[in-house]
C-alpha cells in the first residue's frame, strides 16, 4: 500500500522524465529558433542563449527589412481574423432549422456580444499580437486561456502567450496537440501567495522573496483518478523541491497551440520565416559588408613611406603631421562596386517583401480604394493564405471561443437556454467567423444576388409570373444573414405568417365590403326603373332584394 507521499514521487518522476524526452526531441527545432530570433525577432532571442535583463541583443542584425515585413504580416492577421475593433465572429448551431427560429437566434446573438465583451475586457488583444508574431516567425505560437477567480465569481479571462522555449508539446493520433509541459520562473512571494497550503518546510521561513524559482505546468489527457469527469488533468510542480503544488482538471485544453504548417512526422510548425531565412541571412552579411566598406570611404585607410613621417601619424579633426615630402602620407583606395551590391540587395529585398506577403498587404491597405477593389484584393489575400488560415481557425479561434464559452456557461454568465434547445439531444455550437477576410470571401453571395435581381427584372417585367420562381423571403434572410443583420430586425417566420394571414383577411374583408357597395348602388340605378314601370316584382326575387337595399 503506497503512501500519498510516493504516490507524489512517482507523479513528479514521470512528469520530469517525460519533459526531458520532449525538450530533447525539441533541441533540434530550438537551434533554428534561436537563429531566427536574432535576425528577425531579437527581443525573444534568449533561446538556446541566456541573457540578463537589459542585456543588447541586436549584435547580429544589420538589417530591419525582416523584423518590419515579419511585423506587418503578424498585425495583418490579427487585424483580419481577430480584430480588436470589431465583432469578428458569431455563434451559430449546427441545425440549421433552429438557426431560423427567433428565441434561437436572439440567445445565440446576445451570448455573441457577451464573449466579445469579456475578451475585449482581457488582455487577449495584446497576447494574441504576441502569439501571431511567434507564429510568423517561429511558425508555432503557444496561448494559454484560464478565468480570473475574484472570491469563487468569476472575474474575467486571463490569456499568456508563452514563449517558444518555455513549453513542449505532444500530438494525439490525430495530429492535435494534447499535452503540454510550459516551464516558467515564479518569485517566492508569488508562490505562497498563490499556493500557500503547498509550500515546502524549507520555503517557509526563507525570507527572499524575490528569490525566483522554476515552475512546470503540466497538462496532459486525463490519467488521475479524482479527474475523471474532465478531459484534462493538471499538475504545478516546484522544480527544486520537486513538490507538488496543486492539481485540477480542465473540461477544455487550455492551451491554443497554432502551427503555421507543419511536417507530418514533426509536432512544431514552419512559417515563412523559414523560407526566408537564407535570403534573411544574406542580407543582413551583405549590409555589414557594404556597412564595413563605406565606413572605409568615409574614414579611409592611410598609407604611409617608411621614414617620412616625423612621429606618429595624427588623424583626428586638426591633427598636425610632419612629413618629409608631400608623398609621405597619402589615402589607400579601397575600391569595391556599390551599384552591384546595391543591385544584389534589392533583390534580396524583394524576395523577403514576397515571402511574408508585403505587397499584398500594402494592397489591401491602400488609399482611397472603392468597396469592390477592398474585396477584390481580400479575395486575393484569402487565395494565398487560406490554408494558412483554415489551420488557424481549426487550432487557435476554435478552441479559443470554445473554451471561452465553456468557462462563461459554467459561470452562468448566459440567459436561461431557450426551450427550442432543450430537447434532451446534443446541440453543436458553429463558428461563423466575421473578420475582413470572412467578409471579403461571403461578399460573392451578395454580389451574385444583386447581379441576379439586375439580369431578371426584365423577365420580370415581361412576364410576372417568373417572380413565382424566386424564393424572395429566403433570399432577404440569407442577405441578412450574410451582413450580419442583427436579429431583432428581422421579424420570426411565425410572424411574419400571422401579420401576412391578417392582411390577407383584411384584403377580404375589405373586398366583400367592396362588392356590397357595388350590389348597394346597382340596387338604387334599378329600383326608379322599376317603380316607373309599375312592375310587380315577384316576391323572394332578386329585384325584390336590390329594390329594398335601394330603399
Amino acid at each position: 500500500m503506497t503512501t500519498e507521499l510516493e504516490d507524489q514521487e512517482q507523479e513528479v518522476s514521470e512528469i520530469y522524465a517525460r519533459y526531458q524526452f520532449l525538450l530533447a526531441q525539441q533541441y533540434n527545432h530550438a537551434i533554428e529558433w534561436q537563429e531566427l530570433a536574432d535576425y528577425i525577432l531579437p527581443r525573444k532571442n534568449s533561446i538556446l542563449v541566456n541573457r540578463v535583463p537589459g542585456y543588447k541583443r541586436t549584435q547580429r542584425l544589420f538589417d530591419s527589412t525582416a523584423p518590419a515585413d515579419s511585423d506587418k504580416l503578424a498585425a495583418s492577421i490579427h487585424s483580419t481574423l481577430t480584430p480588436s475593433f470589431t465583432k469578428w465572429f458569431h455563434l451559430e448551431v449546427e441545425d440549421e432549422e433552429l438557426n431560423k427560429n427567433y428565441e434561437v437566434r436572439l440567445w445565440l446573438e446576445l451570448a455573441t456580444k457577451k464573449i466579445n465583451a469579456a475578451l475585449n475586457k482581457s488582455n487577449f488583444n495584446s497576447e494574441a499580437h504576441e502569439a501571431f508574431i511567434d507564429l510568423v516567425v517561429f511558425g508555432t505560437a503557444c496561448l494559454y486561456e484560464d478565468e480570473r477567480s475574484d472570491r469563487g465569481w468569476f472575474g474575467g479571462l486571463h490569456f499568456t502567450c508563452v514563449p517558444i522555449s518555455k513549453y513542449v508539446v505532444s500530438e494525439d493520433a490525430e495530429g492535435r496537440v494534447d499535452t503540454i509541459y510550459r516551464s516558467f520562473p515564479m518569485s517566492l512571494h508569488a508562490i505562497k501567495t498563490k499556493w500557500p497550503d503547498s509550500i515546502p518546510d524549507e520555503l517557509l521561513e526563507d525570507t527572499k522573496k524575490d528569490q525566483l524559482y522554476e515552475i512546470i505546468h503540466a497538462v496532459r489527457p486525463t490519467q488521475s483518478r479524482s479527474f475523471q469527469n474532465y478531459m484534462w488533468d493538471s499538475q504545478y510542480v516546484l522544480s527544486k523541491f520537486r513538490r507538488v503544488l496543486s492539481k485540477r482538471g480542465y473540461y477544455n485544453f487550455p492551451y491554443m497551440v497554432p502551427r503555421w504548417t507543419k511536417y507530418p512526422d514533426e509536432s512544431y510548425g514552419r512559417g515563412p520565416s523559414h523560407t526566408a531565412l537564407p535570403d534573411i541571412r544574406t542580407l543582413n552579411k551583405l549590409t555589414e559588408m557594404e556597412l564595413r566598406n563605406l565606413a572605409k570611404l568615409v574614414d579611409p585607410p592611410i598609407g604611409v613611406v617608411s621614414g617620412d613621417i616625423i612621429g606618429p601619424a595624427r588623424m583626428v579633426p586638426g591633427g598636425l603631421t610632419t612629413t618629409r615630402s608631400k608623398e609621405g602620407i597619402f589615402k589607400i583606395d579601397v575600391g569595391g562596386n556599390y551599384q552591384v551590391a546595391n543591385l544584389q540587395a534589392d533583390k534580396l529585398k524583394e524576395s523577403i517583401h514576397q515571402m511574408y506577403y508585403a505587397d499584398q498587404l500594402q494592397m489591401a491597405n491602400g488609399p482611397q480604394m472603392t468597396a469592390t477593389e477592398v474585396n477584390a484584393r481580400f479575395e486575393l489575400m484569402q487565395r494565398i493564405m487560406g490554408p494558412v488560415l483554415g489551420r488557424l481557425e481549426s487550432e487557435l479561434t476554435k478552441p479559443l471561443l470554445n473554451r471561452t464559452f465553456s468557462i462563461m456557461y459554467r459561470a452562468g454568465l448566459f440567459n436561461p437556454i431557450p426551450q427550442a434547445l432543450q430537447t434532451g439531444r446534443p446541440v453543436n455550437l458553429k463558428i461563423q467567423y466575421e473578420g475582413s477576410l470572412a467578409r471579403a470571401q461571403r461578399s460573392s453571395d451578395v454580389t451574385a444576388l444583386t447581379q441576379f435581381e439586375q439580369l431578371a427584372t426584365p423577365f420580370f417585367n415581361i412576364d410576372p409570373g417568373v417572380k413565382d420562381v424566386v424564393d424572395f423571403d429566403e433570399a432577404i434572410r440569407h442577405l441578412a444573414a450574410i451582413l450580419d443583420v442583427p436579429s431583432k430586425v428581422i421579424r420570426d417566420t411565425k410572424q411574419v405568417k400571422i401579420m401576412r394571414d391578417a392582411e390577407q383577411k383584411q384584403m377580404e374583408q375589405q373586398q366583400q365590403m367592396q362588392q356590397m357597395e357595388q350590389t348597394a348602388n346597382a340596387g338604387k340605378a334599378v329600383s326608379p326603373m322599376l317603380r316607373s314601370a309599375n312592375e310587380r316584382v315577384k316576391p323572394g326575387s332578386l329585384l325584390e332584394k336590390l329594390q329594398n337595399k335601394a330603399a
